[in-house]
């Protein structure tokens, strides 16, 4: 039987410090700023198609793997950039399988990647921020940036019975919506570390998916705009940007983890109890349904 392609799924989203970080652009300087994106060497198109989140494609050749173990690897580079933030969003296919360390070494791929791309974007950015067409209102300077990196990945049967990823980092398993009443809905298991969050699901995800837009929203709420806050009187007198300076600060800490972990449990019904409530629920439906069965039939028994 021919093996089915192994695929994965990126996401990172990247937060904007501005000099000022008040300032609100005026539609001439979005345009300004989308043409200068649309114009760096590394952008191979820009998809104005309207239903492509992620219209900027990137040039694969700009991705450089760090294991030269993984062979035969189809890539997918998209990007989206709106004001204080750009989403990267990174697909790949693979003719097998990938173990453990193939994936970690192509997170490190992704997030040298990312980092490259942003490091050239700015200074164009903020030389557009410049031009003398636009107010003083309009301008100020990108000084930072925060990424975290995301990844989907399609889980295989039994994978999480006994396994060590459910001990190493905080991790914990959640049922997706279903809206079959009678059933459950897919597993869904969430471990969140460092380096990236990472959603194992049953099938595969698209960038569109909801679950997808669901975690990058919680990620920009809760870590990326919350390390800016944290860093705000640390990072209050950088004037320009700086790759060494940006890489300083561009972190995840515990303390970030850890309130990401909770927003996580308590917005997706990862807790051990909101699964015993589900089964209740379920029960009590199934319940009810043969409860006003049994009525009916009674009903009719009695007429008889």
């Amino acid at each position: 039987m021919k093996n089915k392609p192994f695929k994965l799924s990126f996401f990172v989203p990247v937060l904007f410090k501005f000099r000022n970080d008040d300032v609100v652009f005026s539609s001439a300087v979005l345009e300004g700023l989308k043409e200068t994106v649309s114009s760096l060497p590394f952008i191979k198109s820009y998809d104005e198609s309207s239903n492509k989140i992620y219209p900027y494609i990137i040039n694969n050749s700009t991705f450089a793997i760090s294991d030269n173990s993984i062979k035969d690897l189809v890539i997918n580079i998209r990007m989206y950039y709106y004001h204080h933030r750009i989403i990267f969003f990174y697909e790949f296919k693979a003719k097998t399988k990938m173990d453990a360390s193939h994936i970690r070494s192509l997170r490190k791929s992704v997030i040298n990647h990312y980092k490259t791309i942003m490091n050239q974007m700015i200074e164009p950015l903020n030389a557009c921020m410049d031009l003398p067409i636009f107010s003083e209102e309009d301008k100020s300077h990108i000084v930072l940036y925060y990424g975290y990196p995301t990844l989907f990945q399609k889980y295989e049967k039994n994978q999480f019975k006994f396994s060590s990823a459910m001990i190493e980092t905080l991790f914990f398993m959640i049922y997706m919506p279903n809206r079959n009443p009678f059933s459950y809905g897919d597993k869904t298991y969430i471990r969140i570390s460092i380096p990236s969050y990472t959603i194992y699901t049953k099938k595969e995800v698209f960038y569109h998916d909801s679950l997808v837009m669901t975690v990058i929203n919680a990620i920009y709420q809760i870590t990326l705009y919350q390390k800016k806050s944290n860093d705000k009187e640390i990072t209050k007198d950088i004037e320009s940007f700086d790759i060494d300076t940006n890489e300083t600060f561009n972190r995840m800490d515990e303390k970030l983890l850890k309130e990401m972990w909770q927003y996580s449990i308590d917005n997706m019904a990862g807790r051990i109890s909101d699964q015993l409530q589900q089964n209740t629920s379920k029960v009590m439906y199934i319940t009810s349904i043969l409860a006003f069965i049994l009525s009916i039939i009674a009903l009719i028994l009695s007429m008889i």
